[in-house]
């Protein structure tokens, strides 16, 4: 599968969650999602400029394409899952640092506030081990995640259940 073919595809399954899709399509993809964001990034950075804003805060270009590929984005990583003989479901994985910063970012924000002169706030022991959890489920999801989308295709054959053939 060529680079175009896999973009392609991709495209094609908007938001197809069912079937496969392969080691090289799924990287090829992950490929394009970088290449894209690059250059929106560079485009926002360039009306900015135009337009006197901020670069590091004025994003429309990267928000829209961040939006629009969410869902095939998603949709590719279940097949890629799927493809490795893995449910879907461990996407779902992703959504724990979500509920880790969700519940540090309350306690710090409120320990911040309380030292409005300081650079370097103290934090709470509390505090402090939330946003090392926070650091750690990250790190962690992420490393589980690469692992699950590295793994090779399994056939039907080896026991994969979502395969098709």
């Amino acid at each position: 599968m060529t680079f175009a073919q896999a973009i392609g595809q991709a495209l094609r399954q908007y938001a197809r969650f069912r079937g496969i899709a392969s080691r090289r399509a799924y990287w090829f993809w992950r490929l394009f999602l970088a290449l894209v964001s690059i250059v929106s990034s560079v485009i926002d950075e360039v009306l900015a400029k135009q337009f006197g804003q901020d670069p590091n805060w004025f994003i429309p270009l990267q928000a829209l394409t961040g939006l629009a590929f969410f869902l095939p984005d998603l949709a590719v990583s279940a097949r890629r899952l799927r493809d490795a003989g893995k449910s879907a479901y461990n996407l779902l994985w992703q959504a724990l640092p979500v509920v880790v910063v969700a519940v540090t970012l309350p306690v710090v924000l409120t320990e911040i506030a309380g030292q409005p002169e300081a650079i370097v706030p103290n934090l709470s022991p509390m505090a402090t081990g939330l946003m090392l959890a926070t650091a750690f489920s990250t790190i962690g999801v992420g490393v589980y995640m690469l692992v699950l989308l590295l793994r090779p295709s399994k056939s039907a054959a080896q026991g994969n259940k979502y395969a098709t053939e």
